[in-house]
């Protein structure tokens, strides 16, 4: 875990932020080999908060990549891990962080891994 020290203060619910976060890491435990890697962290920039979850795990198809966010989508039959995944984790993760004045993003190539950020508006000391 890589975490910056003096991290500025967000204003999240924080249920629905650790639902986010749940759910990243998850997939990330999910799709990372046992001798994987997944790293965490947070840092501020330029008034934002940016905080990320990054795996060593196959990583998404390139052709996934545009549709990773939006419902239902469940990308390559073969990754499918269990019949109770309903494409709806990432759609709902971005939701959650728009509402929150936020953006999710996902880089990633096959064989190396995959990296989701977000980036959230920090508290403005001034209001």
């Amino acid at each position: 875990m890589n975490v910056h020290a003096g991290l500025p203060d967000i204003f999240v619910d924080p249920e629905r932020m650790k639902l986010v976060i749940g759910h990243l890491v998850g997939n990330a435990v999910r799709f990372t080999p046992p001798d994987g890697k997944i790293s965490l962290t947070a840092k501020a920039e330029n008034g934002w908060l940016l905080l990320g979850v990054q795996d060593t795990g196959p990583g998404i198809p390139l052709e996934s990549l545009p549709f990773v966010f939006e419902r239902f989508y469940r990308g390559d039959e073969s990754r499918q891990q269990t019949d109770r995944e309903s494409g709806l984790g990432l759609a709902i993760a971005k939701s959650i962080v728009e509402l929150h004045g936020g953006t999710i993003t996902v880089e990633s190539a096959p064989g190396e891994g995959t990296k989701f950020s977000i980036k959230l508006p920090v508290i403005d000391d001034n209001d």
